[in-house]
């Protein structure tokens, strides 16, 4: 899973660490858009982004593996060309944030932590696929147009989907520019692209999925259920740890 900009996004995996650690010699062991996670014979993780203006890297703590061979989930979070911050399993082993530095471990001792949910979804992700299907093939036979009125294109509902991204990237820009004024439109926004059927059969990004019988799966990293702090990493403010619960990978359809 990634997110990214030109100079800035997220990274989110589920890695399973070569063994022996350290690695005898620098080896790649992730790759994701324009991220390469690499791991140096230090026992540190190498972050690795790619921009036009080159290659940024950062370098995590040393880390140890009690159990031997393990599988944990990595996250990462950057703003070029000096901020970022990392996270494996449930320790902040890189940030480039003041306040989180004091937290990095000299070495950080990972256990084995996968998702807890990893039941299979794909029988109810083929049923809602379905359904979809079936929604806009039987507004097909029943839909009378009114006179001059005249069936939207693919190309024309993509289009609208298109502009309606542009204009959810450009409210959250004002947003984080301190115009809060713009929440109340970012949210219609996203609710006419994702819920609002009023003139379609399916909402807006659903209608889009349907014409290409596509599913859209949703992907997302470890939550918290308290509060999600801004570099990607939860944290429960009561007691200044980290918290982390592991969410599903499942088809986004029920609307």
């Amino acid at each position: 899973m990634a997110d990214h900009s030109e100079t800035q996004g997220t990274f989110g995996c589920i890695l399973t660490f070569p063994f022996p650690w350290p690695c005898p010699n620098r080896t790649e062991i992730g790759r994701r858009g324009p991220v390469t996670l690499l791991a140096e014979p230090s026992g540190s993780l190498t972050l690795q982004i790619a921009s036009s203006a080159g290659e940024v890297q950062f370098q995590s703590c040393p880390l140890s593996f009690p159990d031997g061979q393990t599988t944990a989930f990595v996250g990462a979070s950057w703003a070029l060309p000096d901020n970022a911050n990392m996270l494996v399993g449930q320790t902040i082993v890189l940030s480039t944030d003041q306040e989180y530095r004091s937290k990095i471990p000299a070495v950080a001792s990972i256990s084995t932590g996968v998702p807890h949910d990893l039941r299979d979804f794909s029988e109810e992700n083929a049923a809602v696929l379905k359904k979809r299907r079936d929604t806009l093939a039987g507004s097909k036979a029943d839909k009378k147009l009114k006179p001059r009125h005249r069936e939207a294109t693919p190309n024309e509902i993509f289009e609208e989907l298109h502009i309606a991204h542009q204009q959810i990237a450009d409210l959250l820009i004002s947003v984080e520019a301190g115009k809060p004024y713009h929440i109340a439109g970012l949210l219609r926004l996203l609710r006419f692209t994702i819920t609002d059927k009023k003139e379609k059969p399916l909402p807006l990004l659903q209608m889009c999925a349907s014409i290409i019988d596509a599913p859209l799966i949703v992907y997302v990293p470890p939550i918290s259920a308290i509060k999600t702090h801004p570099y990607g990493w939860p944290r429960d403010h009561r007691n200044g740890d980290q918290c982390l619960t592991y969410t599903r990978n499942k088809e986004c359809g029920r609307y």
